[in-house]
């Protein structure tokens, strides 16, 4: 009986790594043994390189970052972050109830904008 295989979660760095090997001419099998993954996940990173190279010069996220997750609304946390880096750069407190009414005040811009129906959020004063 065969026996499984373990379950490797790649890293950030390890799939440059993978991508620079592609990229030398060295054969998938063998890069494939090295890692201890399938040659299939070789191929799908070949396949979403765009992708991984992307996440990998990204500011915000870690290289040692095994799954890259993506928020429902990116565009809501790109602008709370955007507000946030501002008004720290400018001394000002970034707590309490300034920042929940903020919060508030740009999700609420955000729902209409989007015409997203949620239920009734009790408002947070």
């Amino acid at each position: 009986m065969a026996s499984k295989r373990k379950r490797v979660d790649l890293d950030l760095n390890a799939k440059m790594k993978i991508l620079q090997d592609i990229d030398n001419n060295v054969k998938q099998k063998d890069i494939a043994s090295q890692f201890g993954i399938d040659v299939s996940t070789v191929s799908k990173l070949v396949k979403n390189r765009e992708k991984v190279e992307k996440d990998f010069h990204s500011s915000l996220t870690s290289s040692g970052c095994k799954r890259m997750r993506s928020s429902a609304y990116g565009d809501l946390e790109d602008g709370l972050l955007q507000w946030f880096k501002q008004t720290r750069s400018a001394l000002m407190p970034v707590s309490g109830p300034v920042s929940r009414r903020v919060i508030l005040l740009r999700l609420t811009a955000f729902l209409v904008a989007t015409c997203i129906r949620l239920p009734v959020i009790a408002m947070i004063t």
